[in-house]
Order: structure tokens, then sequence, then C-alpha cells
């Protein structure tokens, strides 16, 4: 769904479905993932990305089949900003 690194530019809420979080650490031969949880129905993500302007902080990939819901950096900031 997301990259770590990536420019972020959606926030997402999961409606159905199971995702994991996956965040790579370390540098050259030390690189490392580690899993750092798991989305489920009513989880929402990447809005660290939206609020600070940085890349994504994680990679996040569906386990499961899901259905999420998405808004894009504009439509957040509406909604957040209300």
């Amino acid at each position: 769904v997301i990259n770590q690194g990536d420019v972020g530019d959606n926030f997402f809420v999961v409606e159905s479905g199971e995702l994991t979080i996956r965040i790579t650490v370390g540098e050259g031969d030390e690189k490392s993932e580690v899993i750092g949880g798991t989305y489920r129905r009513g989880s929402a993500f990447g809005e660290f990305a939206l609020i600070f302007g940085c890349p994504r902080a994680a990679t996040v990939m569906a386990t499961k089949a899901c259905q999420l819901w998405c808004l894009d950096r504009y439509a957040y900031r509406g909604v957040v900003s209300q």
C-alpha cells in the first residue's frame, strides 16, 4: 500500500482486512526489517507524512484482502482543520 521512504500524499482508513507494518532499520550490512505491528478494521495510517511533509516512515503491506478509504493531502487537511 505504501513504501518506506516514498512521498506521502494520502491518508488511509482500514474498512476491512489486515495489513502489516514493516520498518527497515540500519544501513548497509546492518540493514534489517522489523515488524512494527498490524492494522485492522478501524485503523488509520499515513498522517505523519502528510502533517510533517516527510517521507513515509514505514512500509504497509496487505496480508489479507482489504478495503481502504483514502483521503488525499488536501481533503485530509480540510477534515483535520475543522
